[in-house]
């Protein structure tokens, strides 16, 4: 299976709720991505890093 079929297959089992919160989260990820970066957001790198983090606490990545 693909990472692409996991990843959508996981989706699939989640409640509406988790996959609500999930993308909340990682929006508050991406809305932070300022170049250059500052105190208060994240390089394009970081927030790849706080993405990834983020899905594998939600259990998309094990």
């Amino acid at each position: 299976m693909s990472l692409q079929g996991a990843v959508e297959e996981k989706l699939n089992t989640m409640t509406t709720d988790d996959k609500d919160t999930l993308i909340s989260y990682i929006a508050v990820i991406v809305d932070k991505v300022k170049v250059p970066a500052t105190e208060d957001s994240y390089t394009k790198e970081q927030a790849f890093d706080r993405i990834v983090e983020e899905l594998q606490l939600s259990g998309i990545f094990g």
